[in-house]
């Protein structure tokens, strides 16, 4: 997973995730067969991701 982000006042838990220039990057993602990028815009509020094992 990849995300960019554009965000006002808005905390965001990046925790399992890396900072590469102005996006975060899961663990997994040089690797993964399959990737999901995010663009998230936020005002005043949080911004959770959740890992879900299957």
């Amino acid at each position: 997973m990849r995300i960019t982000k554009n965000s006002f006042l808005t905390s965001f838990d990046s925790s399992g995730m890396t900072r590469r220039g102005n996006a975060f990057y899961s663990r997994n993602w040089d690797t993964a067969p399959h990737k999901l990028s995010l663009d998230v815009s936020a005002a005043l509020g949080s911004i959770q991701v959740e890992w879900i094992d299957r």
